[in-house]
């Protein structure tokens, strides 16, 4: 073989292996400010496993999720021993139906929970969160891997980590998120992603 068309495959296969550069900010923690907002679906469904610890004390539900701009669903299957737990919302309020049929109605998912089942849970947080998105006019902090995915979001005074991303049709999704605050611990690992076309 002619020595220069040895060395024009070596640069070509090696320029296979190489990956492309880190954004300039990989693994630090930067202002919200200057990160450009990851692409997520405004309408989709999950199913998930979520294990929720507060002061000491655990629970653990399979969670099914469907979310589009207009309203929302949260099945949670096992919480508490409970059985199945339903919160839904729009517009004009929320709703939440336990396994025993009784329902409540509130204007605020966040504050209905916490006043039904103590537990102070961001759930409009949650929802740009669990997508990897900051959650809109709040500043805070961001971790980025090398690739350039968000691992860390630090908002109003809670710690979120995500990770496993995969792609999702035209997105790149976390199946792993963990937040962390006011004596809360909440894990959710992601088993499937449904976006619709």
């Amino acid at each position: 073989m002619k020595p220069a068309l040895l060395v024009l495959m070596v640069v070509a296969l090696s320029g296979c292996a190489i990956a492309p550069p880190a954004p300039p900010d990989a693994g630090r923690a930067q202002s919200l400010s200057d990160f450009p907002t990851p692409d997520a679906p405004d309408e989709w469904a999950l199913s998930a496993r979520a294990a929720l610890a507060v002061d000491g004390e655990g629970a653990s539900a399979a969670v099914s999720w469907r979310h589009s701009p207009q309203r929302w669903r949260l099945l949670l299957r096992g919480a508490l021993g409970a059985g199945a737990t339903r919160l839904e919302g729009a517009a004009g309020g929320v709703r939440l139906t336990l396994a025993d049929g009784r329902t409540y109605r509130g204007e605020d998912p966040r504050v209905l929970l916490a006043r039904l089942t103590g537990f102070d849970l961001p759930l409009r947080h949650l929802r740009w969160w669990i997508v990897g998105r900051p959650v809109p006019g709040i500043g805070g902090r961001v971790t980025v891997a090398p690739e350039g995915d968000p691992l860390a979001y630090r908002q109003a005074d809670w710690a979120v980590t995500l990770g496993d991303y995969r792609n999702v049709d035209a997105y790149r999704l976390p199946h792993r998120l963990s937040v962390i605050g006011d004596g809360l611990r909440l894990r959710v690992r992601i088993r499937e992603w449904q976006v619709p076309p």
